[in-house]
């Protein structure tokens, strides 16, 4: 009954909040007209991509990236070359990856047709040689391990019966390690901090992670929806007595070369082989909070450090070989 109550409560502070009806506006999928010539030269790979949920990569004159998304790219790349751009469409949206060359090596950025930085990779030294040698295998098979982890989610996500006015309670070691690394990054690596963790499908089908902790002057209550990939879905502070709203705050996408130091030796020390395609910068409780993403041969890790090099939490997810398309870099000498 205790449980039951606790949900309850959880759900009517979301209402309170307004959280069940101010939920980010996500991009809508788009018809795209492509030409007789583009039909013949793409791979038999990109058209099999296309059968398996329409997901593809490929390249796109950078001129006629959206004005919105090349605005944010110019941005990040003052007058660093454009070396390549590709379409990656997945998910039912259309993206943007443009590869832009630095002194200290390449740099990566994955924008939205809005302009929204998705992602920014900064090639490390010990995979760099790899890069260097196939830049197109480098990512094409980054798109494969993508599309394994969206399959799993997927599969996981079709686990989840419970509702909204009936939602799962499910403990922390039990939620994705995507999940569980936004949760100990928001709770600045305290987990009594954390309240009780649900789990259900809200109205239009998305399975969300739900959990409360107090905010930053321990007053409020800070309530968190994430999505299995350990994105940020909502989140707002709200008095239980008024149940008023404060603006929200999210990460901030960066590359591993704008780590400060002291954060980059701990990366370096324990993840010093693999990939680092997404680092997120967040403030919280009055400190910077990075979570590091890094792609080793069998799984995604995920590493929460604070500015201080203290590592928070250290999750990971791992997919079966039915999930994993065969990727070269598993077989490559690490």
């Amino acid at each position: 009954m205790k449980t039951r109550k606790m949900n309850r409560w959880l759900l009517a502070g979301l209402i309170g909040a307004g959280l069940t009806t101010a939920v980010p506006t996500f991009a809508q999928p788009r018809n795209r007209t492509r030409d007789t010539q583009t039909q013949r030269e793409r791979t038999a790979e990109e058209r099999s991509a296309d059968r398996q949920g329409d997901e593809y990569v490929e390249p796109i004159d950078y001129q006629k990236v959206p004005r919105e998304a090349r605005n944010k790219i110019d941005d990040i790349r003052k007058d660093h070359k454009v070396a390549a751009s590709y379409l990656v469409h997945r998910n039912g949206q259309d993206n943007y990856r443009v590869t832009i060359q630095r002194e200290k090596g390449d740099r990566v950025i994955l924008v939205s047709d809005r302009g929204t930085v998705l992602n920014i990779e900064d090639v490390r030294g010990p995979e760099l040689a790899a890069y260097r040698q196939n830049p197109d295998s480098w990512y094409r098979e980054y798109d494969d391990r993508m599309l394994a982890q969206s399959r799993s989610y997927a599969r996981q996500a079709e686990t989840v019966t419970a509702t909204v006015n009936n939602p799962e309670r499910v403990q922390l070691e039990s939620v994705p390690g995507a999940v569980r690394s936004t949760f100990m990054r928001e709770a600045a690596g305290d987990t009594s901090k954390l309240g009780y963790i649900i789990r259900y499908r809200d109205t239009s089908g998305k399975v969300l992670y739900q959990v409360s902790m107090p905010d930053d002057r321990g007053k409020n209550n800070h309530l968190l929806q994430v999505t299995p990939d350990g994105q940020i879905f909502n989140e707002a502070d709200f008095s239980t007595a008024t149940g008023q709203r404060v603006d929200e705050w999210r990460p901030q996408a960066l590359g591993y070369d704008d780590l400060p130091n002291r954060v980059k030796d701990v990366v370096d020390r324990e993840a010093p082989k693999g990939r680092i395609p997404h680092v997120d910068e967040a403030k919280r409780r009055g400190m910077n909070i990075y979570t590091v993403q890094v792609e080793e041969r069998d799984r995604t890790r995920y590493l929460t450090i604070n500015e201080d090099g203290k590592i928070l939490s250290d999750s990971s997810d791992r997919y079966d070989s039915a999930a994993a398309p065969a990727r070269s870099s598993d077989r490559r000498e690490r």
